[in-house]
């Protein structure tokens, strides 16, 4: 399996199947991305945590170029379906303990703890958001063994150490960036009850209020337990397991 980051909350995955995932794919406004949106040639599925603009990003032109299986909550594949992708067909949508198999790879959506609404075409052209209180997190469990927990947009909360007990993921990234998301220590907390081998940390070092040095989560992961290790990607690095 091979892990892109793509900046910000955007990463890139490849599963040992060759099955190509996206998941909240900000690529055009997104200033630390390293590839453009022309660079997007393949991929199977794309999933959106919440309407954010910076995690709907351009999930939406991906589906409609390539194809792709869009997975979200039904308020986002809702909204889809008025702007091209039909319900049910270009869209799979599942709700925070629902879960949906394509492919190679189970795709499980957990409970994350963030405010969200939809800020899509509308948002671009009349800074017009939509209402919609729907936000989550992902568990993608692949056929080959290996599972990763996306956390998405979220506070601290008590349900990480449930899906660490239910799913026992190998790889978990968890935001860091502080004011919208956790911070170092929050997120240390949540690793250490998460369980997962490997941590890579993301949200964070895309704007200048959302400066973070990876290597203090190390040190604050380590004051809690010895197992786990934090992975530290750039964007366009990746990370294979």
């Amino acid at each position: 399996m091979k892990i892109k980051w793509l900046g910000h909350p955007a990463f890139k995955i490849v599963s040992d199947e060759g099955t190509v995932i996206y998941m909240d794919p900000w690529i055009k406004k997104n200033p630390v991305c390293p590839i453009r949106l022309d660079d997007v040639i393949k991929a199977d599925v794309v999933t959106v945590t919440h309407g954010h603009d910076d995690h709907l990003g351009d999930a939406l032109e991906i589906v409609k170029k390539t194809g792709a299986l869009l997975i979200s909550s039904p308020e986002i594949c809702f909204y889809a379906q008025k702007h091209g992708i039909k319900w049910d067909k270009g869209s799979y949508s599942i709700d925070i303990g629902g879960c949906a198999t394509f492919k190679d790879i189970e795709i499980h959506a957990t409970h994350a703890v963030h405010t969200a609404a939809i800020y899509g075409e509308e948002w671009n052209n009349n800074e017009e958001m939509i209402p919609n209180g729907a936000s989550m997190g992902y568990v993608l469990k692949l056929k080959s063994g290996k599972t990763i927990y996306y956390a998405g947009d979220t506070g601290l909360t008590m349900d990480m150490q449930l899906i660490g007990e239910i799913y026992r993921p190998d790889i978990a990234f968890l935001p860091i960036g502080g004011r919208y998301t956790m911070t170092p220590r929050l997120a240390a907390r949540a690793a250490a009850m998460v369980g997962a081998e490997y941590i890579i940390p993301m949200h964070y070092n895309t704007f200048p209020f959302n400066q973070q040095d990876p290597i203090e989560l190390q040190r604050l992961i380590d004051a809690l337990t010895a197992r786990v290790k934090v992975v530290i990607l750039k964007p366009g690095e990746e990370f294979e397991f």
